[in-house]
């Protein structure tokens, strides 16, 4: 165990011991300084491998063309952080379908719009999770998932979803990913660029925001207050 210990101590390195054999015989025994000797000679060396460049052969990856994408008649949805804020609001004309917060939809929406339910980015509350995707399959509602968790719920459920923003579709490749994955819509990266939606197959319906204030942080703890949020004068 001494052994093991000293030769365990590998400081500021990127190593770390996970097993060795030793092996000594009856009544004898070994310098401490020999034993730092060793780990610092192999530390080193392996520092030496790592630091080696290793040419790799990298092959193209094959990208399909597509024709341009029309936006000649797009269509604008709205959504809402809370249910208060859509409640507020009067008749919304030229919408064609309306994002709301899955985790306030426990009763059905009267609306002649279509709703689309966004579950929660955190995936964390597994007890919240279940509710909305109990309400959203109990309403009929399509989702809107922000994370591949989120996208595993939907299928096993055999609910219609939309993948979300934080997807980080940026490409016909990732475009084809969540089509696979059996997609109905997909909201672009926020950091998508406009030559490269053109190039993107028109096989599902894209969205992008195009309007209105993002979230820049998703955390369990606020930073600010660890107080009720629904007082926090911070939002």
């Amino acid at each position: 165990e001494y052994i093991l210990s000293r030769l365990d101590k590998f400081g500021g390195t990127p190593f770390k011991l996970n097993s060795a054999e030793i092996e000594i015989g009856e009544n004898l025994s070994v310098r401490s300084g020999d034993i730092n000797a060793l780990r610092r000679k192999a530390a080193e060396e392996l520092l030496s491998l790592r630091s080696k460049i290793i040419p790799q052969k990298v092959t193209p990856a094959a990208v399909e063309k597509y024709p341009k994408r029309s936006h000649r008649n797009p269509k604008l949805i709205a959504q809402f952080r809370t249910l208060s804020l859509f409640k507020k609001c009067g008749k919304l004309e030229g919408i064609s379908a309306l994002i709301l917060p899955a985790e306030e939809l426990s009763e059905p929406i009267i609306s002649d719009i279509p709703i689309i339910a966004d579950l929660p980015a955190g995936m964390s509350r597994k007890e919240v999770i279940e509710k909305c995707i109990t309400n959203a399959e109990k309403f009929g509602y399509t989702l809107l998932c922000r994370n591949l968790a989120g996208i595993e719920l939907a299928k096993e459920k055999r609910l219609p979803f939309i993948a979300g923003s934080e997807i980080n579709i940026l490409n016909s490749c990732s475009l084809k990913t969540v089509c696979d994955m059996g997609s109905a819509g997909a909201v672009l990266s926020l950091e998508s660029r406009l030559a490269e939606v053109r190039n993107m197959p028109d096989k599902i319906p894209l969205g992008l925001y195009v309007y209105g204030r993002t979230r820049l942080m998703l955390t369990r703890s606020c930073p600010i207050n660890r107080g009720d949020c629904k007082a926090c004068r911070h939002k």
